[in-house]
């Protein structure tokens, strides 16, 4: 059944007749057929003059074909926009596809600025069209704490809400009334299904050590070390945000936590953070726990307190099966035995070859080429920040992951499991700033992470473009207009009588 519940969901649009066999197909036929022997994600179209077989091997070929499908219907159907007794025609092909990369995904930051459920669930429907099957999704960060834990119900009381006389301050442009919002353990078991029934995983974040300023005002009668006066100022100029490596309680609240998680989320990965530690936590002249674990565990700098915690955290995680992921500051100085953690590559895609040798599987991100929180050009008009340069769409297109080795092994391939982009949302304050934040440039990235880069033709893609944008059209997305196509001119408000 579940294999062929996108042919029911394709049925849905057409208002179809599902039938359980069809042994002759006659005219006008959409037909599902399960080919063992194709790839997990891999499927066939065949269109004749009489009818459509579809074939594929797991649910995931049969989504990655009924987007394809489509594809090749007139952009209306995408939201059922269209009258009774509409004919359509499809192009007669034959088309066998697989993706190059099994994760092709986007990073989606709900900790700074807040979507709704409904709001997530349709950044699912937009990845699902472009065949996109990972969500990272960025629950807990300094500014915003997301997700309902049980066991610890003040990380949403306190850790959820900015404002005036509030533990967490306003910022970001949150004003001073009370702002945030999260979801409840409800909320993410929906998001969940509505996800998987779209072929897309979820991969939660849960941001530690650093960045969890949220988490660390919310529960300070547990995580706070009063006798630590260690000085240090992070990226975003915090100097509270980083967890103790040193309380045995840090450990014993993370195992709480994760063992909730680890409930709401059935995927194999769960991302850590580990970024963006800064110099000065830790210090043993300053803390008396970090200066007795320093004598036990040997640890005299900074990389090896956070290899221990790391450590501590891959154990936790273990115990409830899940696998370790972090960004790539997750596997500095090493101190793992196995090699199981993946990395996330975001600084410099050179960094990717290095983690690689090492033995780890790494999942691209590249600030330079798809981070979609930067602007697209120094126009002033532009939103976004600059700090790892500007991303238009054509340099999105353009990113190119053989790019971290000169000579190109079966190896690096291999440890390559895929790529994503990402979405911080410091400067994303409504649908209307991620939706042209993110298009057309993730419907670039999704055919970076589909396509055998020898088919890859950016004048090709531009020119299909215009056919696309037709179907963003019709999900209401407000994407930024390509210079290179003509202006589209907006319909009328005015209402006509015909």
């Amino acid at each position: 059944i579940k294999l062929f519940t996108k042919a029911l969901n394709l049925a849905s649009h057409f208002n179809l007749t599902i039938e359980d066999s069809v042994k002759h197909p006659h005219s006008n036929t959409i037909s599902y057929t399960l080919d063992q022997k194709l790839q997990k994600e891999a499927y066939r179209i065949e269109v004749n003059r009489n009818h459509i077989v579809v074939a594929a091997k797991t649910s995931a070929g049969f989504h990655n074909a009924t987007q394809t499908l489509m594809q090749l219907l007139p952009a209306p159907i995408f939201k059922n926009s269209f009258s009774p007794g509409t004919k359509w025609i499809v192009p007669a092909v034959a088309i066998s596809d697989h993706p190059r990369y099994e994760y092709r995904g986007l990073h989606l930051d709900v900790a700074r600025h807040f979507l709704n459920k409904e709001e997530v669930m349709r950044v699912i429907d937009l990845m699902a069209m472009h065949k996109l099957n990972k969500l990272h999704w960025h629950l807990t960060d300094d500014e915003g704490w997301r997700i309902e834990i049980k066991s610890f119900p003040q990380l949403t009381d306190i850790g959820a809400w900015r404002g005036y006389q509030l533990p967490l301050a306003p910022t970001l442009g949150s004003g001073p009334e009370p702002y945030g919002g999260y979801y409840t353990q409800k909320d993410i078991k929906d998001i969940v299904t509505y996800a998987s029934e779209r072929n897309i995983d979820i991969i939660p974040e849960i941001d530690i050590p650093g960045h969890a300023r949220a988490m660390i005002k919310a529960l300070d009668h547990l995580l706070v070390d009063k006798d630590d006066h260690s000085n240090y100022q992070s990226v975003q100029s915090y100097n509270d945000n980083v967890l103790s490596a040193c309380k045995e309680e840090t450990y014993q609240v993370l195992n709480k936590i994760f063992a909730e998680v680890s409930q709401l989320f059935p995927g194999q990965l769960i991302h850590v953070g580990a970024d963006e530690v800064p110099d000065g936590v830790w210090d043993i002249k300053e803390s008396k726990h970090c200066r007795s674990l320093a004598e036990k565990e040997h640890l005299d700098s900074k990389q090896k307190f956070q290899n221990y915690f790391l450590r501590r955290v891959k154990d936790i995680l273990a115990s409830h099966n899940k696998t370790m992921a972090g960004w790539e500051e997750l596997i500095d100085g090493g101190g793992f035995a196995s090699k199981d953690v993946v990395a996330y590559i975001w600084q410099d895609i050179k960094n990717a070859k290095k983690v690689i040798d090492q033995g780890y599987k790494v999942v691209l991100t590249p600030a330079s080429h798809l981070y979609f929180d930067l602007a697209y050009s120094p126009d002033p008009k532009e939103i976004g920040y600059y700090w790892a340069g500007y991303v238009d769409t054509k340099k999105a297109y353009d990113f190119n992951p053989d790019a971290i080795s000169q000579k190109k092994s079966d190896a690096t391939n291999d440890a390559i499991i895929g790529i994503q982009s990402a979405f911080w949302s410091e400067t994303l304050r409504s649908r209307k700033d991620f939706d042209y934040k993110a298009f057309p440039r993730l419907t670039a990235m999704a055919e970076v992470a589909w396509t055998n880069p020898n088919l890859k033709d950016w004048h090709n893609f531009a020119t299909r473009l215009n056919s696309h944008l037709s179907r963003l059209d019709q999900f209401g997305v407000i994407y930024r207009q390509p210079e290179w196509l003509p202006m589209k001119t907006k319909p009328s408000s005015k209402k006509t009588a015909h």
